[in-house]
């Protein structure tokens, strides 16, 4: 579930504005902007898409405007399907070329193997981890994504996901 306009920046995909349209695509992990500016650079977006009252905004400041009135008009949606942050980040590593469909075959077998959990993960064994995420495809190197992303948590947050999160989202994505 998205929680905050950070959280929302990724997945705004399109907006209609009452005097035009703005659209966002997204390039992969870097978040950068094709067609208009990088909110995570101080950009703007330009301003024959924007009401009168978004002109001379950044693009960050407009995206969470249109965030916030989203969700007072249609409330949170819900559309990720995971029940902790944990399932999040799994969720965005196995989906990764790949169908839905199968990411949710994944995550069912990881929790019916029990490794939903950081410390469970950390005692599997690749072996094990690949045989849970198969059905997501490219196994091999997801496992090895998720074996790297908790060793890399280890070491940087000393294992937890609270400290991680206390974090701006601009300072992670460097």
């Amino acid at each position: 579930m998205i929680s905050s306009p950070e959280e929302a920046i990724p997945v705004l995909k399109r907006w209609k504005t009452e005097r035009g349209e703005l659209s966002v695509m997204f390039s992969g992990a870097s978040h950068g902007f094709h067609g208009a500016a990088n909110p995570t650079r101080g950009g703007r977006v330009r301003e024959s898409a924007l009401s009168a009252a978004d002109r001379g905004r950044s693009t960050t400041d407009v995206l969470i405007r249109y965030y916030q009135q989203m969700l007072r008009r249609l409330g949170p949606q819900e559309w990720w399907p995971a029940r902790s942050r944990l399932g999040v980040i799994l969720g965005a590593i196995l989906t990764q070329n790949t169908s839905w469909t199968n990411v949710e075959l994944a995550m069912r077998r990881l929790r019916h193997v029990r490794l939903l959990s950081l410390r469970k993960l950390r005692q599997a064994t690749r072996t094990e981890i690949e045989a849970a995420i198969r059905p997501a495809g490219f196994y091999r190197q997801k496992a090895a994504t998720i074996q790297t992303f908790i060793t890399w948590l280890d070491r940087s947050y000393h294992g937890s996901l609270a400290a991680l999160f206390v974090r701006p989202p601009q300072d992670l994505r460097r």
